[in-house]
């Protein structure tokens, strides 16, 4: 009975281990050689609840990936609500390459890039 359940044990995190291999292959495959400045824009509709979460998803995406120096992640403000749109400020604040931005003022933060 222990045995079972220390074969049990040993065999899920064996299967954790390849399947976390696994998954560091395919991001190394799908990532650019270039290494480039990028930007990833994020629409935040009147109404949109989840824009916060929206932008803390991108930026734990790319710092999974290991672009974070490279990456900006711009988020365009189209009527969000006063209480998300703070939320959002203050990741931009303490979160480095997140922005957020009205959508008059994209332009200015693609420009930046060049």
């Amino acid at each position: 009975m222990v045995d079972a359940i220390i074969y049990s044990a040993i065999l899920t995190f064996v299967l954790l281990g390849i399947i976390a291999c696994l998954f560091f292959v395919m991001l190394r495959i799908l990532q650019p050689n270039k290494r480039e400045n990028y930007s990833v824009v994020i629409i935040a509709h009147e109404g949109d609840k989840n824009a916060a979460s929206k932008l803390s998803t991108a930026g734990m995406r790319v710092s999974l990936i290991g672009d974070s120096s490279r990456a900006r992640i711009i988020m365009v403000d189209y009527g969000m609500d006063k209480e998300e749109r703070r939320i959002c400020e203050n990741m931009c604040r303490t979160s480095k390459g997140l922005y957020l931005c009205k959508p008059e003022e994209i332009t200015q933060y693609i420009h930046g890039m060049i």
